[in-house]
């Protein structure tokens, strides 16, 4: 198997409720990408698309539950797999 890291930083704006869920649910939600990864240069690059498009849908689940305050986050991160940043 292969070993993976994820380092992240996320900046809220509107309210720290997005910022909350990116870090709560990101890495589990990239988790399960990664889990049928061959982590070839182009797999990883569609398991962290898909992995950000699916928190994206979480964000604006989120988004409409707060009364139709604009809210959001900038996401910062870092992979790194087999000690090779990628």
């Amino acid at each position: 198997g292969h070993n993976f890291s994820l380092f992240g930083i996320y900046d809220g704006h509107g309210g720290e409720e997005i910022a909350q869920l990116v870090k709560d649910e990101f890495l589990q939600i990239l988790q399960a990408e990664l889990q049928t990864c061959d982590c070839s240069n182009n797999a990883l690059k569609k398991a962290l698309t898909n992995a950000y498009l699916k928190m994206d849908e979480k964000c604006l689940e989120k988004e409409k539950e707060l009364n139709g305050r604009t809210v959001g986050s900038c996401a910062l991160t870092a992979l790194i797999v087999d000690g090779q940043l990628q």
